[in-house]
């Protein structure tokens, strides 16, 4: 199955460079307001990949 092992290097790539991002973002902005936004998203988009 070559879709399956592109769509998880694909999934890994995301996760990483999300994760990534977020890091940036939490270090770049001092306000909290922001922080359960991204935590919540970053959860939501980490869970997809399980339950498929």
């Amino acid at each position: 199955m070559p879709e399956l092992k592109y769509l998880s290097t694909v999934f890994t790539e995301m996760t990483g460079a999300l994760c990534q991002l977020m890091t940036m973002i939490r270090y770049d902005d001092s306000s909290v307001s922001k922080s359960p936004n991204s935590f919540q998203a970053a959860g939501s988009v980490q869970r997809e990949p399980v339950t498929a």
